[in-house]
């Protein structure tokens, strides 16, 4: 049980810091700003700018 704890802990903690560092990252790109944009003027439904954003994300790690 303990061990499960654990486990559940550090994937936890290690999301929240991908997710806080992805963030940073992406505030200061092109992309994010546009990709919003077209969100907000329903150019693009959220489901498919969330899967382009995932595009976005995989290059920024790349």
């Amino acid at each position: 049980m303990a061990r499960v704890k654990i486990e559940a802990e550090l994937v936890e903690t290690a999301y929240s810091d991908f997710y806080r560092d992805t963030v940073d990252r992406l505030k200061g790109q092109k992309d994010w700003d546009l990709l919003v944009d077209r969100v907000l003027k329903h150019h693009v439904d959220p489901e498919t700018a969330a899967s382009q954003l995932a595009k976005t994300i995989r290059k920024l790690n790349g």
